[in-house]
């Protein structure tokens, strides 16, 4: 969905910034171990829902987690009703 510009780095910089380890994450926002560790090394995305909820938790952001920069960001709107 956004894996081109989600930035695989930022929730594992986040959290060692934070001094927090996966499990107290885990307890904080009531995500598995491993499904933190599945999105700090980028074998899975997480949803609005589950980035809002990290977003939440750390204090950021969801705009933190992208990397607006590296790519030409298409925003396609439905076409105007007539």
């Amino acid at each position: 969905m956004y894996g081109n510009i989600f930035r695989l780095d930022a929730l594992r910089n986040v959290r060692k910034g934070k001094g927090k380890t996966l499990k107290q994450v885990s307890q904080g926002t009531g995500l598995s171990i491993s499904y933190l560790s599945d999105l700090e090394r980028g074998r899975t995305y997480p949803s609005i829902k589950v980035l809002l909820r990290l977003c939440d938790y750390y204090g950021k952001k969801a705009g933190d987690f992208f990397d607006w920069q590296s790519r030409e960001v298409t925003i396609i709107a439905d076409p105007p009703k007539q």
